[in-house]
């Protein structure tokens, strides 16, 4: 993002907090975009290796470039969260709110740069989608990032992140995945409406960008206001207890490569005449079983016998040891879609496997779970095939939840 954008992210997330929130943080506005651009004036030293009073603002690894990052996923591309929200949280809890406000001014232009459309496929983004011959040999990463935007205010409730550091830093990387998903998204029509010089129909794009970042500094700020008064409202304290996976980005993904190398939420397509399949499952009721929508992840294992690969998908999360001890979902494969390879879906924390079911067919009722997972580190969901590469499987992860006790202090 340019200049201006990288202050529109604070200044359209502050007054879309909540009142008590908006009234902690307004005062500190000033002390928060003072800070906005620092990672460009020092960007020369930075990278040159040097030191100076700014240095501690960023981790010790100098971070890289987007052209510098390898892999397509969200994950490759998100910036050092926790020692943003450490470096933050330390500074409120010893009253030097200043000093915390500059660090969110850091965290506030990492995360402009990170919801910055030209920072993605700047390198071939111009053989995907060939200029005109007026635009020919085009700077595109120039292009993108000058379209202004004309976002100016935001319409978002925002949400509470975690009560922890822990807690804070997994679920902000599953906003960054879903910050990811919009952003990418924009790429293309920005460059068509600027291809046909239609400078109003790229800076609306350029707008969706702008607003979803803001929004997640919203989340940001509206967290830690509420961790420094202690001040959460019932429904915060709720889902502070419980945390769906789909809503984050795995640590690791091993699954089919031509669904995209990732999970599938929401449905999937499977036929030529491109119709998406809503996610369902059969799910028990009383002594029969009916075809429901399903809510979750779509795991599809591999089913080509590549080299290094297994007939399997596997999901793996890091999770803090002590904020969650339950995981329940229900588990099955995609409902009224034949044939599918039987399944096994299996439960691993740190390594020992805690839960198997028999393996399912797609007729089968999906089998509901509860799963033990206290002082989990690395949650593992698998689900193994019967090895049938003449047909893929579509097996469904539905209502994935790590949970606790819902905490009663203030």
């Amino acid at each position: 993002m340019n200049r201006a954008e990288h202050y529109k992210v604070v200044e359209l997330a502050v007054p879309a907090l909540p009142a008590a929130s908006r009234a902690f943080w307004q005062p500190w506005l000033p002390e928060i975009v003072s800070t906005c651009e620092l990672p460009d004036v020092v960007a020369i030293p930075l990278l040159n290796g040097e030191d100076g009073p700014w240095r501690h603002y960023f981790p010790e690894e100098t971070p890289l470039h987007s052209f510098e990052k390898v892999g397509a996923s969200a994950r490759a591309h998100f910036f050092d969260v926790r020692f943003s929200i450490e470096c933050i949280m330390s500074r409120m809890a010893g009253g030097d709110l200043p000093e915390a406000c500059h660090f969110l001014g850091v965290l506030s232009h990492y995360l402009g740069d990170y919801g910055e459309p030209a920072h993605y496929y700047e390198r071939d983004i111009t053989l995907l989608l060939p200029p005109p011959p007026d635009r020919l040999n085009c700077n595109p990463h120039r292009l993108i990032e000058d379209v202004p935007s004309t976002v100016t205010r935001l319409d978002y409730s925002p949400r509470v992140l975690g009560d922890s550091t822990d807690t804070i830093v997994l679920r902000l990387e599953g906003r960054l995945r879903d910050l990811y998903e919009t952003v990418l998204a924009t790429i293309i029509p920005i460059l068509n409406a600027l291809y046909r010089r239609d400078m109003p129909a790229a800076s609306r794009q350029t707008d969706r960008a702008v607003a979803a970042t803001a929004e997640v500094m919203a989340d940001v700020l509206h967290t830690l206001a509420c961790l420094h008064l202690r001040q959460w409202t019932p429904d915060e304290r709720h889902a502070l207890a419980q945390c769906r996976l789909d809503e984050l980005e795995p640590a690791a993904c091993d699954v089919e490569f031509n669904f995209g190398c990732r999970p599938l939420r929401g449905a999937v397509t499977l036929d030529k005449t491109g119709r998406a399949q809503p996610l369902q499952l059969r799910i028990p009721e009383g002594t029969a079983a009916a075809i429901r929508p399903a809510e979750g992840l779509c795991v599809v294992p591999h089913a080509l016998p590549i080299r290094g690969t297994r007939y399997l998908a596997a999901l793996e999360y890091d999770l803090p040891p002590d904020a969650f001890t339950r995981l329940t979902a229900t588990a099955g494969l995609l409902a009224g879609v034949t044939p599918q390879a039987e399944c096994i879906f299996a439960v691993e924390t740190d390594g020992t496997e805690r839960f198997r079911t028999r393996a399912l067919r797609e007729a089968d009722p999906a089998q509901p779970l509860s799963v033990d997972i206290t002082g989990c580190r690395r949650l593992r969901l698998v689900v193994y095939t019967d090895g049938s590469t003449d047909k893929l499987a579509f097996p469904i992860w539905a209502w994935p939840t790590v949970s606790r006790l819902p905490r009663t202090e203030g």
